[in-house]
């Protein structure tokens, strides 16, 4: 009975080792509001951010040449700056930074995901209810409007993504708010959380116990 005990301890221990961290989000505005402030990027020394065990790397093109990430502050998000950047890495013209006619963001994982589910913003940052289309990996360009939810969910699980807009209407361009990414192989790719940590030694250290209390009688 006590192996039994011991063996649904650790068993359900390591379980939740290696589901809990499914899923990693990427909230584009809080971390911009709250901790690195507006600024761009350039493509040779691109946006990475690393969300427990997925790291995002992006990249962005206009007209198929390099341009730059461009993070707008107020509640905004991801979107692109064609125009160049600042000594201070602003977007030299403040209203070119989203994503518009002829700009393409690109998104590399260093795992690869299953399913990403979005969050958009329109040019007054409010919520976006237009399609996009994204590509992957340079491939066919597919729509993706509301009525799927903003939510992606893949056959195959893909590394690298590219987004555009549908046109050059105001209500077409948009910043990329939030987006949560699941890892296609959740026991290969998950990392415990700390408090998952502390469970795994909890039930081993009552492993340990047991074993002396069983040595000792």
């Amino acid at each position: 009975m006590k192996k039994v005990l011991l063996g649904a301890v650790c068993a359900s221990t390591l379980s939740f080792a290696l589901t809990s961290a499914n899923a990693a989000t990427f909230d584009f505005a809080d971390y911009i509001d709250n901790t690195i402030g507006e600024q761009g990027y350039t493509n040779t020394s691109p946006f990475s951010w690393t969300q427990d065990y997925l790291t995002l790397t992006a990249t962005a093109f206009f007209n198929g040449d390099d341009s730059f990430v461009y993070m707008d502050k107020d509640k905004a998000g991801m979107g692109v700056c064609s125009d160049g950047l600042t000594s201070s890495a602003q977007c030299v013209t403040p209203s070119d930074d989203n994503i518009t006619s002829g700009e393409m963001l690109t998104w590399n994982f260093d795992k690869s995901v299953s399913l990403l589910d979005f969050t958009f913003k329109d040019t007054d940052h409010k919520t976006f209810t237009s399609s996009i289309e994204y590509t992957i990996d340079g491939s066919t360009w597919i729509n993706l409007d509301s009525s799927s939810g903003y939510k992606i969910e893949f056959t195959d699980a893909i590394n690298e993504i590219s987004f555009q807009t549908i046109g050059s209407a105001k209500n077409e361009q948009f910043y990329i708010n939030s987006v949560t990414a699941e890892v296609s192989n959740t026991i290969t790719s998950a990392v415990p959380e700390p408090s998952t940590y502390a469970l795994m030694l909890a039930g081993l250290g009552l492993v340990g116990f047991m074993a002396r209390r069983r040595k000792s009688a």
